[in-house]
């Protein structure tokens, strides 16, 4: 029996991957999961790493970074232990208007905490406690993104619509990366246009259409699958505790090297490039660890990346890429990762400080950040549009993703945090 959904319209589509029965109802399910990614994710995140990049001054050599990064890994690891916890007590998972209704309210403190930060954000310098704490309900919403909003929309709405849902989610960074760019538009933070609150407010507007395109979703149930699979889920419950962990997290081992590899991906991505990046860019800087051409390299590196994320998260919705040239991406963006890591350790410090070094550090930074977005994505896919595959592995495997994407990135952030924000990692004098 063929698994239909409905569109707003009353028009049926048939999901994994194939056309609705209009190119108007295909578009407009596709715009509507995009706006909910633009509402969650590191949008929140995303958005404060703005600040720190058009007011250079407010993170003193890294310090703000690394304790961005340290409570990035400690938010992760811990809601990572809540996850395993739920996934025990519920291996089977929530109903599915429940775990909706979790989406909702996820989109809602976004949208919330964008309103607050814009009138708390400049309180008690040099601490910034409202970024502290803005940072960790980021975090909170985007782990939840990977734990929730993913494995739902790859389980019950189909793999190809993952695709609009992750490129929102980059879209929304590469929009953070476009209003920053246009509040400091010569990339050193002398020059600004408007203030940071205008900034928050914007991105609470974005994330409030986030929240209202889910909420159309699920009241017009767009995109939803048939419940024949779902009901797949309700057989063979495990007995013990580790049984449940290990039902509720099982990938079939043709969906394990994609698992591994997204993984790995965003260990390169979040917890080395996002983590060394301003400092590293600073160190391409020919004259001082603070002068305006480190900020000029760091400001079009971190466009450059939001930029070509989203992009590449919508490229993975467009055709079902090869095996072999998905591993040739991962070897591509390890490569990247690794010039980064380049950059800020030193080595071949004159060719970094070159204008052709500056550049390559630009596209390294750049293609770590858009080829996670592609194998990240492209995961997903293959797991939503594993047909032979039954719908409670399918489910697993897309709970194993998040999680295993949280509880490997984490602890990068933390170490590498912590060293920046000790000063043990920071910029050189050239």
């Amino acid at each position: 029996m063929e698994d239909k959904a409905l569109s707003p319209g009353g028009e049926v589509s048939k999901l994994q991957g194939q056309a609705a029965t209009s190119f108007c109802g295909k578009v407009k399910i596709y715009v509507l999961f995009l706006l909910v990614g633009n509402g969650c994710g590191w949008f929140l995140v995303n958005a404060l790493f703005q600040l720190l990049s058009n007011r250079p001054s407010l993170n003193e050599g890294g310090k703000l970074t690394g304790e961005f990064s340290i409570i990035t890994g400690c938010v992760g690891l811990g809601s990572a232990a809540l996850y395993i916890i739920w996934i025990a007590k519920f291996p089977e998972g929530l109903p599915m208007h429940v775990e909706q209704r979790v989406v909702t309210g996820m989109l809602a403190l976004s949208m919330l905490s964008f309103c607050v930060l814009a009138g708390t954000w400049h309180l008690d310098p040099p601490r910034y406690p409202a970024l502290l704490i803005g940072v960790f309900i980021g975090n909170v919403v985007a782990n939840m993104t990977y734990y929730f909003l993913f494995p739902v929309v790859a389980s019950f709405y189909g793999g190809w619509l993952v695709a609009p849902v992750r490129a929102g989610t980059d879209f929304a960074g590469l929009l953070a990366a476009t209003i920053g760019s246009a509040e400091n538009p010569d990339g050193t933070g002398k020059h600004l246009t408007f203030s940071f609150q205008v900034l928050l407010l914007i991105f609470a507007c974005i994330s409030l259409l986030g929240l209202l395109a889910w909420k159309y979703v699920v009241n017009f149930q767009v995109g939803l699958k048939g419940k024949s699979e779902e009901s797949e889920a309700a057989d063979d419950k495990p007995h013990s505790l580790w049984s449940a962990i290990r039902d509720g997290l099982a990938c079939p081992i043709n969906l394990l090297a994609p698992v591994i590899i997204a993984t790995v991906s965003q260990v390169c991505q979040w917890g080395v490039a996002f983590s060394f990046g301003q400092v590293a860019a600073t160190m391409t800087d020919p004259t001082s660890c603070t002068g305006d051409r480190g900020s000029q390299v760091w400001r079009l590196a971190l466009t450059s990346s939001q930029v070509l994320v989203p992009v590449c998260s919508m490229l993975s919705s467009l055709v079902r890429c090869p095996r072999v040239l998905y591993y040739v991406l991962f070897a591509l963006q390890m490569s990247s990762a690794i010039a980064v890591c380049l950059a800020i350790s030193g080595v071949a410090r004159n060719f970094w400080m070159s204008y052709g070094g500056q550049n390559v550090f630009i596209a390294a930074f750049a293609l770590t950040g858009g080829l996670e977005g592609y194998l990240l994505t492209m995961a997903y896919r293959y797991i939503g549009d594993a047909e032979d595959v039954p719908f409670k592995r399918r489910q697993s495997a897309a709970r194993l993703l998040g999680l295993m994407g949280v509880i490997a990135v984490n602890p990068v952030s933390i170490a590498l945090g912590h060293f920046l924000a000790s000063g043990q990692i920071t910029c050189t004098p050239p």
